[in-house]
C-alpha cells in the first residue's frame, strides 16, 4: 500500500504509559508500568527506524483540546477545513 501513496504522512497517536498500563492490566504497579514503558519504547524505536514520515501526537491533548487538535491535523494535511468539517471532527473525537 505504501507504494501507492505519494509522500504519505503517518500519524502515531500515543497515550501516556500510566493509562496504557491501566487499560492493559486493570491495575497498576511499578513492574507493570515498567513493562508497559519498555513495550512502548520498543514500538517507538521500531517506528523511528522505519524511515516513514511519522508525526507524533498525544491522545490526551487531542481529547483535552479537540478543536485545536483538529486544526493541527488539517494544517498538517494541507487542508483549509471549514468550520462545519472542524465541528464534525471535534464531535467524533468527543464521542470516543
Amino acid at each position: 500500500m505504501r507504494d501507492c501513496l505519494v509522500d504519505p504522512v503517518y500519524l502515531a497517536i500515543y497515550k501516556d504509559p500510566v493509562s496504557v498500563t491501566l487499560r492493559r492490566h486493570g491495575t497498576i504497579c511499578g513492574a507493570r508500568l515498567a513493562r508497559t514503558t519498555r513495550w512502548m519504547a520498543e514500538n517507538i524505536a521500531g517506528i523511528n527506524k522505519s524511515g516513514l514520515d511519522v508525526h507524533w501526537l498525544s491522545y490526551s491533548r487531542a481529547v483535552a483540546r479537540p478543536e485545536r487538535f483538529v486544526h493541527e491535523l488539517a494544517k498538517l494535511a494541507g487542508m483549509d477545513a471549514t468550520q462545519e468539517q472542524i465541528d464534525a471532527a471535534v464531535g467524533w473525537i468527543c464521542l470516543t
